[in-house]
């Protein structure tokens, strides 16, 4: 999960790492059918949102 976390959180995700809860690869690599030479990584997860942004006084953006 660490190399994951590290994808994520290089890629901007705007909470602290302690908020992701899980993690995981999908699209083609969790079929099978990942095709060489295409280095495209689709990660997964789920995060819990700070109390803050439950209560609506912050808001957080979709995060692709």
């Amino acid at each position: 999960m660490n190399e994951l976390l590290g994808h994520v959180m290089g890629a901007g995700f705007p909470l602290d790492r302690r908020d992701i809860i899980h993690l995981f690869i999908g699209g083609s690599q969790l079929h099978g059918a990942k095709v060489h030479g295409y280095d495209d990584l689709d990660i997964y997860g789920c995060f819990i949102e700070p109390p803050t942004h439950i209560l609506g006084i912050r808001a957080i953006d979709h995060f692709v």
